[in-house]
């Protein structure tokens, strides 16, 4: 019998092959907030003991991670809890002021108008619930 594939229809109707850019993630939600429709949570994952070890401090990874339509659905989350995720990865170039990367109310105003380029990359949730 020959191995059968799974096609995926992107929100905009595109098909995408879930074999490619494709990641699976549990982790724990520090951080989340809405944006439209949508639920991003902040995912913090610790790293397996035979994982290589990180260079700074720090015990785990970080990823940002799209809920599609979560409020639409009438989904919520709540920080602490675990999620299990699958999911496609997702980057955009965005042009962002400086003032809404650096929370300073005392920012000068010629700084916080310069505008950079933010390279984003997120996890976009095809499936997702949570563990704990």
């Amino acid at each position: 019998m020959p191995p059968s594939f799974h096609f995926i229809t992107s929100p905009q109707g595109i098909t995408m092959s879930p074999h490619v850019n494709t990641v699976t993630l549990i982790g724990k939600i520090l951080q989340h907030w809405t944006y439209s429709d949508n639920i991003i949570v902040r995912l913090q994952m610790i790293r397996p003991s035979f994982y290589p070890k990180r260079t700074d401090k720090n015990m785990s990874d970080l990823v940002s991670v799209v809920l599609p339509d979560a409020i639409l659905k009438g989904q919520s989350v709540q920080i602490g809890q675990e999620v299990h995720v699958q999911g496609l990865i997702h980057s955009e170039e965005r042009v962002t002021s400086i003032s809404s990367l650096v929370k300073d109310p005392n920012l000068e105003k010629k700084l916080a108008a310069i505008k950079v380029r933010q390279i984003i990359t997120e996890v976009i949730a095809i499936n997702w619930q949570l563990v704990k």
